[in-house]
């Protein structure tokens, strides 16, 4: 798959670069693209309007293999004193335009975000959108188990649910003792900030909007199987790439900014020499606890 493009980051316009791949080739994308105009990029005062984004998301429709997921990861931003709504206009065009499926809204909540500041008349945004869609019915599909119970331990005797008309049935009758992990819900929580953004902070930084590791490694875990692609068209600081790389998955990326693509190779050889060690040590730690 993309032999002359795996395992590797080229300097490229996202739309003009994927114009030159196949048809229904990714398995598999996980990225941010700019919010709206928030942000400076480098050097040059990057624009991201409407028909900026339409071009991206056909390209990215075209490309996603039946079955292929797209995490895109967005928050609307403030403009003339209120949402200038763009996370959902670009989600309902990904459904109405593209046919792509509304698979699932994840809610991701990051910490140290900024105070709400009372001269701004509103509370202070601490949450981005993360639509999960899909091509089809999704090809995988690992849900993660690891939200802390409670009353892990516990026996209880039996755990009732309501129906839609408001009775209630017996989903597990006789003992049954709670797990010490659920599932999750789609509410994601994420240390960011003080170096908890990213392991590689001394390399990382230099990005003036990374997305958190940890985020990056969910998502890919998630929704895809070792050894899977995972394309991110908005490469920046190179945590996608990253991130499928510590967890036995290929990546492929592009980013139009020469300084950028100059850390990710930082980055990536940096997790080549210290991650990989760290996340192997903890895998061993844990089964010989």
């Amino acid at each position: 798959m993309l032999p002359k493009f795996t395992n590797t980051i080229i300097q490229a316009d996202s739309v003009e670069g994927m114009k030159k791949l196949p048809d229904e080739i990714i398995p598999l994308t996980v990225t941010s693209p700019p919010y709206g105009n928030m942000r400076t990029y480098g050097k040059k005062d990057f624009r991201y309007e409407w028909d900026e984004f339409t071009s991206i998301a056909q390209q990215l429709a075209r490309i996603t293999m039946v079955g292929g997921m797209i995490c895109w990861v967005l928050r609307n931003q403030i403009r003339n004193k209120q949402e200038n709504c763009q996370a959902e206009r670009e989600k309902m065009y990904f459904v109405d335009k593209l046919g792509l499926r509304a698979f699932q809204t994840i809610i991701g909540v990051p910490t140290g975000c900024p105070i709400t500041n009372r001269r701004h008349g509103r509370y202070v945004s601490n949450f981005d959108y993360i639509y999960v869609l899909s091509k089809g019915d999704p090809r995988h599909v690992e849900l993660l188990r690891d939200k802390p119970n409670k009353c892990a331990g516990k026996i209880k005797n039996e755990r009732k649910v309501r129906e839609a008309d408001g009775t209630e049935r017996v989903a597990c009758a006789g003992d049954y003792e709670i797990a010490k992990f659920g599932y999750r819900t789609n509410v994601w929580s994420y240390n960011t900030g003080g170096g908890h953004t990213a392991t590689d902070d001394h390399i990382s930084r230099k990005h003036p909007a990374r997305m958190p590791e940890s985020l990056a490694e969910d998502l890919i875990v998630s929704f895809s199987k070792p050894g899977d692609l995972v394309f991110d068209p908005f490469a920046g600081a190179g945590t996608t790439p990253k991130m499928a790389m510590l967890n036995h998955r290929k990546f492929f990326g592009m980013e139009m900014n020469q300084e950028y693509v100059d850390i990710i190779h930082r980055r990536l050889a940096n997790a080549e020499k210290v991650d990989r060690v760290k996340k192997s040590n903890a895998h061993l730690d844990r089964f010989s606890a």
